[in-house]
């Protein structure tokens, strides 16, 4: 073979090798594809801005069959409880803001009583809880007292209310002004009661206090008035 035939074989041969070698070398250094049986890796999920902006990032709240109730129907309900919240809901004779407790929802009872809420009767043992209820029942027969005086200046007499349920139903019927009227902190295992003279020019308010050596017993109207009597843990009072 002629030197002419020779090299075309050579550069031939160079160029397969070279070939190889770069298979060799982009082998090695490819990084392995995915096994068409291992899923792919997803990135983690964008929260949605609106819920955390809206809830500072907590979860959606629950909901159970006690919070679709008014509050009158959660008072029949065996197995809910109110739940208050403290609010400005009105103004007493000079104008000026009356904290009360009005109506949030209606829960659970077990959901309800947490160590922090003295709504639930599990918590009746609890000094700070009894401390707690008998303020919401002062202040709640003040605001009542409010809605009492509304209505004498509209009807030009007070009530003749039975019970409390009734007293609730007639101050409600009257359309006075926004905020309700409540029951004891512990309804219905107690309640508040009402009572008026024959004439609707006078009334008595009153609820049970749990605790026994309280200041508030001290300014309580005393006596029997209207049927109702005003001694022991009975916090009474009148216009």
């Amino acid at each position: 073979m002629n030197k002419k035939g020779v090299a075309p074989i050579l550069i031939l041969i160079i160029v397969g090798v070279l070939a190889a070698t770069g298979v060799v070398y982009y082998s090695a250094n490819k990084s392995p594809a995915p096994s068409s049986g291992s899923p792919a890796v997803k990135p983690p999920a964008v929260p949605d801005k609106n819920y955390a902006d809206n809830n500072s990032g907590q979860a959606p709240p629950q909901t159970d069959l006690c919070s679709k109730l008014t509050e009158t129907d959660c008072l029949k309900n065996a197995e809910c409880t109110l739940v208050y919240k403290q609010s400005f809901t009105g103004t007493d004779e000079f104008g000026m803001p009356l904290m009360g407790s009005v109506f949030d929802t209606c829960k659970l009872k077990q959901a309800a009583t947490q160590p922090n809420d003295c709504s639930g009767a599990s918590n009746s043992k609890s000094e700070q809880c009894k401390g707690t209820r008998d303020a919401q029942r002062t202040t709640d027969l003040r605001m009542v007292q409010v809605k009492l005086e509304l209505y004498y200046s509209k009807f030009g007499r007070y009530p003749q209310s039975s019970d409390w349920p009734a007293l609730t139903k007639t101050l409600t019927d009257a359309n006075l002004n926004s905020f309700p009227v409540l029951n004891d902190p512990l309804a219905p295992e107690a309640t508040y009661v009402y009572g008026a003279d024959s004439a609707g020019s006078d009334y008595i308010l009153g609820t049970t206090l749990e605790d026994a050596g309280g200041k508030t017993l001290n300014y309580g109207a005393k006596g029997t008035i209207y049927g109702l009597d005003c001694s022991g843990q009975v916090f009474c009072i009148r216009p």
